[in-house]
């Protein structure tokens, strides 16, 4: 499944009180690497950072012998509208706790009667000519009772799930962002690079593996982004955000796709029966020297497409099972 990137890019850095940025951003596989170019106006310049910056991965970088002089980071801006709508949701939290409150309280009363009522001693009286009717009549109004407790217990939980939902969507938004940074930078057009990192969706492993002759294949290993932002120059490496520099970044090669190699493997128990049976199986080994992550697969054989599969993960020189 290919999963969407575009929160990553839902707050871009601006800058205020500088000339136009140029904006760069290098997918990985957990997160991404941003790095913004600005020129100071004045000797300053401001820009933004979205809510999923990683902490701590914050450098700013003067160039061509540009001098910083000081950085202030600025809090996240705070959204007064939102903050009022998460106030009447605390509100509406508290009445919902209240009640479920009053509620176990009904449901212990209750629970009480029925187990007094089942454990009456039947006694025939002049006012009582019908005791086990009158001990019938009581063990089913407290049980009717219960059942209606229980019901109102159940939508309330439900509501409380719901709006605690949108009490978490709330606060995401109330936030305004990951806060930024105000640079004071000599000469008063001085340059800079801005770098950091965010979490979240970068790339999804894709492969396209195809079959020309028995006994091996052509594996093409992707890195699959759903959308991309206009406006920056986007690139893509292997591994997580945290293997940055280890690998060299590689350009789209179509829409979204980044080309990180192929491969022939050796291939055995190879079965693709005709149309239109959709049984695909064979042992394929992992004859690279990295590891080959999980993900989608398109299969071709002789040129032929023939849908799309699981491919697990798999160590080098390991070997495994594609079917579906």
């Amino acid at each position: 499944m290919i999963k969407s990137v575009a929160p990553l890019f839902l707050v871009v850095a601006t800058a205020v009180n500088c000339l136009a940025a140029e904006r760069s951003l290098n997918l990985m596989s957990d997160g991404t690497i941003e790095e913004i170019q600005l020129r100071a106006v004045k000797g300053l310049a401001e820009t933004t950072f979205p809510g999923n910056m990683i902490e701590g991965t914050l450098r700013i970088t003067p160039l061509h012998g540009a001098e910083i002089n000081r950085v202030e980071l600025l809090p996240p801006r705070v959204d007064r509208n939102v903050l009022k709508e998460l106030e009447l949701l605390q509100e509406k939290k508290n009445r919902l706790e209240e009640r479920l409150k009053a509620l176990s309280t009904r449901e212990q009363i209750f629970m009480a009667a029925a187990k007094s009522q089942s454990t009456k001693t039947p006694r025939k009286t002049k006012t009582n000519p019908e005791p086990m009717q009158s001990i019938r009549q009581g063990t089913d109004y407290a049980i009717t009772s219960l059942e209606a407790v229980y019901m109102a217990e159940r939508k309330a939980t439900e509501e409380m799930r719901s709006l605690e939902r949108r009490m978490v969507e709330t606060r995401k938004r109330a936030s305004g962002g990951g806060g930024g940074a105000r640079i004071h930078i000599t000469p008063p057009n001085g340059m800079m690079t801005i770098r950091f990192a965010t979490s979240g969706n970068g790339w999804t492993p894709f492969y396209d593996i195809r079959f020309y002759a028995p006994g091996n294949a052509e594996l093409t290993f992707y890195g699959r982004a759903a959308e991309l932002p206009s406006g920056a120059r986007i690139t893509a490496s292997q591994g997580g955000v945290a293997e940055f520099g280890k690998s060299g970044k590689v350009a789209p090669e179509y829409s979204g796709a980044f080309r990180f190699g192929t491969y022939r493997l050796p291939v055995s128990d190879f079965r693709i029966p005709g149309f239109p049976a959709n049984d695909i199986s064979f042992r394929i080994t992992n004859s690279t020297p990295s590891y080959l992550p999980s993900g989608r697969a398109a299969i071709y054989n002789r040129g032929e497409y023939a849908g799309e599969l699981r491919f697990e993960g798999m160590s080098s020189g390991r070997s495994g099972v594609v079917s579906r």
